[in-house]
This record gives structure tokens, sequence and C-alpha cells, in this order.
């Protein structure tokens, strides 16, 4: 029985990302399509500019947080690290559309909608994350994509939205 409590943080956690999956969907639809494109045609260049953009953000905070008093350092770390992690679930969605939208293009002549994709992919990794081991790093992987910056037609040198 010790399996239950385990099991259920996980389907907590998939709700969640499913609630705020319709949430980024609503709210910046187009944008977070855009990354998935992106992320579908430079997964490994668009990955690792992500992964240096947020240890630059982070070492830059740390940095910053050793010069300033710390009456002015709590609130940037709050920030940058708020900020951190919203682009991280941006990043995660986005890796949701990008599967779901591969999956779903090669099964229909029509393009599929940006919501269906998304679950479509959430479901896929949601069922190999429960593979042993191999699940995790799997989703590890996957969802460790970078955050919006880096793509989204913002032309950051490194991804083609150049």
């Amino acid at each position: 029985m010790e399996t239950l409590p385990a099991l259920s943080t996980e389907m907590t956690i998939i709700l969640a990302i499913v609630v705020l999956a319709v949430l980024l969907f609503a709210v910046g639809g187009r944008p977070l399509a855009t990354v998935s494109v992106e992320l579908r045609a430079e997964p490994l260049l668009c990955f690792l500019s992500g992964l240096v953009a947020v240890l630059a953000v982070t070492l830059g905070a740390l940095l910053l947080s050793a010069v300033l008093p710390t009456l002015l350092a709590l609130p940037v770390l709050v920030l940058v690290v708020l900020a951190i992690f919203l682009a991280k679930l941006w990043g995660t969605v986005a890796a949701f559309h990008a599967l779901g939208d591969a999956i779903l293009s090669r099964r229909g002549r029509r393009r599929p909608r940006a919501l269906d994709a998304a679950s479509v992919g959430f479901v896929v990794l949601g069922l190999i994350k429960f593979v042993p081991y191999f699940g995790v790093a799997v989703w590890a992987a996957t969802t460790s994509t970078p955050p919006p910056w880096t793509r989204a037609g913002l032309g950051f040198p490194g991804c083609s939205s150049i």
C-alpha cells in the first residue's frame, strides 16, 4: 500500500499540468504553437540554447543577490525562480503539443487543433512516465525543454526563428 500516496501525487501533478495546458492555450495559443514548431524543427539546438539561458539567468541572479543587500536580493531571487518555473511549464506544454502534433499529423489529412495535440502528447508521455526508470528518464528529457524566450519569434540566436 506504499505506492498509493506516490500514485496520488503523480495524478495530482498530472491534473495540474492538464489545467495549466488549458490555461496556457487559452491565454497564449499562437506563441505556444510557435514554440512547439520550433521545438520540432530543431530540438537539440533549442534545448541547449534554453539550458544555457536558464543557467545564465540563475547564475546572474545568484551573483546579483550576493552583491545586493538582503532586502533587495530576496525579491529578485523570488522573481527569478518564478520566471524560470513559468518558463519550464511553458516549455513542458509546448513539448506536449509538439509530440501530439507529430502523432496526429501522421494520422489525418488536416491539422489537429492545438489543445487536441497537447492532450495526445500529454497522454502519451504520461503513459510512458509510468514505466519504471525508462519512463521517468523519457519524461525528464522531454519536459526539460527550454523556456519560451529562446524561441517563439524572439529571434534568439541558434533557433530557426531568426
